[in-house]
Parts: structure tokens; C-alpha cells; sequence
């Protein structure tokens, strides 16, 4: 045969071949659909007993209901409980097996169809199991429960609670076995539940053993005060959960740090802690700045530092008499930084920080003076103090009179407390006072009022308070920082602020006081006769001052852990005694003393 006679019939034969499969498969895609469905399975069943592909979907998802409602018994030591595999959190992934039966007819390719035909096709009907859904079908159950160390409690005396086994659910191992059943459409009627187990690290022989430690230290209680003289107690009979063997030494106790720091945030850190509050400054087109916001420092117990300073007072016991030992300690307070957005003429002078604040109240005040108060504060925000400067309160509070804005109310003057433009303006210079006290400023010029007053008591006691009487007595500070100050004076409701932001350098201001002391009672009442009232009638000017002097310390704590001096805030108030204004007698001649007193 020819080479060309040769490749004439190899084309012809392919071309037959072709043709003839070509037909089959159209033939074969034009079969019933039984033929189809009867040649298909999954793993868990097969259709040889349908006719449609509806019927064997039908039959999957009744297979697949009897399954997952079917009740299994699951068994253990911790107790036995009846649940089905849905609520075991089983589920039927059985969405592409419903497509592929359901569109096989018509959108199988005759390819496809061949295939099924000549070959037959096993599918897939998997399943997932839900393990959150899992354990929480044993929820109640009392299957589950914590692993739970022994531990001291308190009850008419220093007991212990047993150690407890922790078991869980081993939820993994129970999916396999629910997804291995699943495979055979088989639940089983009873299984044994796989659980976990955790052993409890401290038993109740552990602590048997340290008792009479465990007893000296319930004996003990300390008081924990912030730097403004709140106090809470922390009995340690309340908190002998917290004692463990130590991990260094077991026969000694120790506090727990983890269980240390829960307890003191359940107990402290809501009433303690504060978190920072942010500040945005803006330049406004004349030069001048805006405040939104007033930035404050947030405040966070060191809760390690705490637990160092209760650890180290654990070796004190009884007393003789075998009293209980109160120790005070002061709760160890970090300062959180706040953020603050300043515009770029600010960043140049390095104001870029909250450096501090001091505040006071004015509540009470009649409406002259609190309108003074406002004034003052006015008055001085917005006020950029330079690096080195020293700022003077007088100096800059300008003429105060009737033209700038100020009303006559009382101020001190001498011996008595008269009316005069500017009344209450000492408020705003005791309130800058106790900014440039706690923002660790030195101060240079300060004097207290002569007499103690009410109001600058507020909250921290006597002896914070700063007068002022153009030109002197003035208030006056260094700014000592590393850039300039500026300036936020505000009132909000009956309280007065000044904030100082600036180049924070991590200083601290730590105050011991007030310590009152030297008391001199008031004198005698004093009574000035006057023609402004009737004869006998009497109106009181002036109440009565005890007198006494309060030493206040002030230590300041460097960013480089350095410490200043001791430094006394020391005051001196007068005694004075009641006043009173009294009608002239008809006579027009004041009784003499001897007469007052007949």
C-alpha cells in the first residue's frame, strides 16, 4: 500500500472512530434519567433503588434528618447526658451535592453523562461539626468545670478551700467520632464522652503545712491613701485567696502577682484611676490661641511597684496583745501623659506638653465676686510665660477698676474686710499658686491671706492659698522648664483652672500636709459705734478667725529619679475677732469699756 493509500485509510478510520462516539454519547445523553441515577452513590448510601434524581435527594435529606435528630447517650465519669448530633453542632455540607443532582439532566455535558454511565460516580456528602456549639450543648450540664488550686479563706479563722480537677470537653475528639459515624449514616446509640483533664497545681496538703504563716498574715491590714488623703483598706484576711507557695522557696508564702493585680483592679482602679484627657490648641488670625479641650494628666496605680510595698511589710505580725497590725502605705501612682495638638508657632517655643494644673472652688461666692473670678481667669489665658522668665501675678493683671471690667466686692485691707474693685481676684492668683506648686515651679514670691479663709480650704486644706494687692503683695514663679509656658485659665461651674502646657520633663510634685498648729483663739468681739444705724441696733462685719500656722512640704521628683529639698509652703494666720457696727447712742457719746461690760 502507498504511503498516501496508508494515510487516506488512518483518517478514515479515525474519522469512523469519531463519528461512532460522537453517537454513543449522543445516544447515551438521551437515556432516562434512572439510568443516570442508579449508576450514582455517595459514600454514605446508593440510588439503585430510585428512578429520579428528586427521589434520591429526598432520600439524602431524610437519612440526613434521622441523623442529626437522633438522641445518643453520652457517657463519663463526671456524669451522663442524652443530646443529638445537631445539638452537638453537626451540620450536613451538602450543598454541592444538591446542586450536582439537582442540575445533572440538564446541564451535564453528554462527556459527563458517558462517564456516569460507563463508570458510575461516587459523591461526596460531608459533614462539619461546630465546636463552640459543641461545648455549649453541655452547658448546665455540670460535665464541665474549672481546675481550681487549694486556697486560704477566712471563716472564724484561717481555713482552706480543697483543690479542684478541671475537666472539658475534648470537643475535637468528639467531632471525629461524630463525623466518622456520619460516613455510614449510623449515630451511635451511646458513646463515650472524651474529656480533658487539668490537675490543680497547689493541693490542700501544700498549704496545710504553711497554716501558721497563712495565720500571721491574716492578722494584718493595711490602709492604701492616694497623694489627696483617700484612703481604702486592704484587710489581708479579705485577701488570703492571694497567698501561694512561693515558686523560688515553697515553704514560704507569697502573693500571687496575677491574682494581685485582678484583685486590686476589681477594688481600686475604678475609683483611682483616670484615664488622660487630650487637648487641641489652635492660632487664631490675630496672634491669639483657642483651647478645645483642657488637657489633664490620667492617673494609673503601679500595681507591681504596690504589690513590692505589701510584700515587704508581710513580715510584720501581731501585736503583743495579738491585735491585728494596721500598716499605711501610700498607693504608688503613675502619671499617664495626655496628647495635646499645638499649631507650629507653638512647637517653636517647645509647647508642645501638658506640663501641669492646679485648680480651686469658689462655690458660695456671692455673684460680684464670682463675676471678679471670671474676670481674673480671662485675664490671664492665653498668656505665654518664656523659658526662664519669672512670671508676676501683679504685673500682669492690669489697672483694676470699674473701667476694666472689675466690681467692688470684699477683700482683705488691714484689719477689716471692705468693698473694693476686684474683690475675689485673690481666688484666680491661689489658683495659679497650686498650677505652679504641682507643676513643680520655683516659687519666688507668696504670702498667705491674713486671716484663714473658708474657701481656699478646698479640697486639700488651709495653707494653699496665694494674696495678692497691687503692686504687692504679688505672687510670683520661675518657669524653670525647657521652653516656654503657656496659659489656660477657665471656670467651669463653681471651680476655677489654670493649665500650664509647656516641654514636660517627667517631673513629679509629691505634697505632705497640711499640718495645723500654734492655735490662738479669737479675741474679743470688737464693736464700732456709727451714725448710720439707730441707736441699739447691732450688725455683725466680720466673723471671728482662730488663728494657727500650717506647714505644708513640697518635694519634687526629677525626670532623672533626682529628688529637691524638703520645701516648706509655710503659712501664718491671724487671730481676729468678731466686728460689729452699732447704732450711736442718743447721747451721741460711745460707752466706754467698762460701760459694755456693766
Amino acid at each position: 500500500m502507498s504511503k498516501s493509500a496508508h494515510e487516506i485509510w488512518t483518517v478514515g478510520l479515525l474519522t469512523g472512530a469519531t463519528l461512532g462516539l460522537v453517537a454513543l454519547a449522543y445516544t447515551i445523553s438521551k437515556l432516562p434519567e434512572e439510568e443516570f441515577v442508579r449508576r450514582m452513590e455517595t459514600t454514605q448510601m446508593n440510588f439503585e433503588e430510585f428512578s429520579t434524581f428528586d427521589e434520591a435527594l429526598a432520600a439524602i435529606k431524610a437519612e440526613e434528618e434521622k441523623f442529626l435528630t437522633s438522641e445518643i447517650l453520652l457517657t463519663s465519669e463526671r456524669g451522663d447526658v442524652v443530646l443529638t448530633a445537631a445539638t452537638l453542632g453537626v451540620t450536613a455540607d451538602d450543598d454541592e451535592l444538591i446542586q450536582t443532582l439537582g442540575n445533572f439532566m440538564e446541564f451535564a455535558t453528554p462527556i459527563s453523562k458517558v462517564e456516569v454511565y460507563l463508570f458510575g460516580k461516587t459523591l461526596k456528602l460531608p459533614s462539619s461539626v461546630n465546636e463552640e456549639q459543641t461545648k455549649l450543648a453541655f452547658e448546665g450540664s455540670g460535665i464541665e468545670q474549672g481546675v481550681k488550686d487549694a486556697e486560704y479563706f477566712y471563716e472564724a479563722g484561717v481555713q482552706i478551700a480543697e483543690e479542684q480537677i478541671g475537666y472539658g470537653i475534648a470537643a475535637a475528639a468528639l467531632a471525629a467520632e461524630l463525623q466518622t459515624a456520619w460516613e455510614t449514616f449510623t449515630p451511635p446509640a451511646e458513646l463515650a464522652l472524651p474529656l480533658r483533664t487539668a490537675e490543680p497545681e497547689i493541693r490542700t496538703e501544700d498549704l496545710e503545712t504553711l497554716l501558721p504563716q497563712a495565720e500571721g498574715i491574716a492578722a494584718q491590714s493595711f490602709t492604701l491613701e492616694d497623694e489627696f488623703s483617700n484612703s481604702w483598706e486592704f484587710p489581708m484576711a479579705a485577701h488570703l485567696n492571694l497567698l501561694k507557695p512561693s515558686a523560688e522557696d515553697p515553704a514560704l508564702l507569697k502573693i500571687d502577682e496575677d491574682a494581685f493585680i485582678t484583685a486590686i483592679e476589681l477594688e481600686l482602679v475604678p475609683e483611682v484611676e483616670e484615664d488622660p484627657l487630650p487637648a487641641i490648641i489652635t492660632e487664631n488670625e490675630d496672634g491669639t490661641y483657642a483651647f478645645h479641650g483642657s488637657a489633664r494628666f490620667g492617673r494609673e496605680i503601679d500595681k507591681t511597684g504596690l504589690l513590692a510595698l505589701i510584700e515587704d511589710n508581710l513580715d510584720v505580725a501581731a501585736d503583743d496583745e495579738g491585735e491585728a497590725v494596721d500598716i499605711t502605705i501610700t498607693l504608688p501612682i503613675r502619671q499617664v501623659e495626655p496628647q495635646v495638638t499645638v499649631p507650629a508657632s507653638l512647637r517653636e517655643k517647645g509647647i508642645t506638653e501638658l506640663v501641669g494644673m492646679g485648680y480651686s472652688n469658689f462655690s458660695g461666692s456671692r455673684s460680684g465676686r464670682i463675676h471678679n473670678v471670671n474676670r481674673g481667669m480671662d485675664q490671664f489665658n492665653g498668656v505665654i510665660v518664656e523659658q526662664g522668665a519669672e512670671f508676676s501675678f501683679t504685673s500682669l493683671v492690669g489697672e483694676i477698676d470699674a473701667a476694666n471690667g472689675w466690681l467692688p466686692e470684699y477683700v482683705i485691707k488691714g484689719d477689716e474686710t471692705i468693698p473694693e474693685y476686684g474683690g475675689g481676684l485673690c481666688q484666680v492668683s491661689s489658683t495659679m499658686f497650686r498650677a505652679a506648686l504641682y507643676s513643680g515651679l520655683s516659687i519666688t514670691m507668696r504670702k498667705n491671706h491674713s486671716y484663714a479663709v473658708s474657701t481656699y480650704a478646698y479640697p486639700s486644706g488651709y495653707g494653699l492659698d496665694a494674696t495678692v494687692y497691687t503692686p504687692l503683695p504679688d505672687f510670683r514663679f520661675i518657669n524653670d522648664t525647657a521652653g516656654a509656658l503657656l496659659i489656660q485659665g477657665y471656670t467651669e461651674g463653681e471651680n476655677a483652672y489654670f493649665v500650664f502646657y509647656g516641654t514636660y520633663d517627667g517631673r513629679t510634685v509629691a505634697m505632705d500636709g497640711p499640718y495645723n498648729y500654734d492655735y490662738v483663739a479669737a479675741p474679743d468681739p470688737v464693736t464700732v459705734y456709727t451714725e448710720t444705724l439707730e441707736p441699739g441696733i447691732r450688725e455683725l462685719k466680720d466673723r471671728s478667725h482662730t488663728g494657727f500656722k500650717v506647714d505644708w512640704y513640697r518635694i519634687i521628683t526629677y525626670g532623672d529619679g533626682t529628688q529637691s529639698e524638703r520645701e516648706n509652703i509655710h503659712s501664718n494666720y491671724e487671730a481676729r475677732p468678731a466686728r460689729y457696727e452699732e447704732g450711736m447712742p442718743e447721747s451721741g457719746i460711745p460707752p466706754t469699756e467698762e460701760e459694755v461690760g456693766g
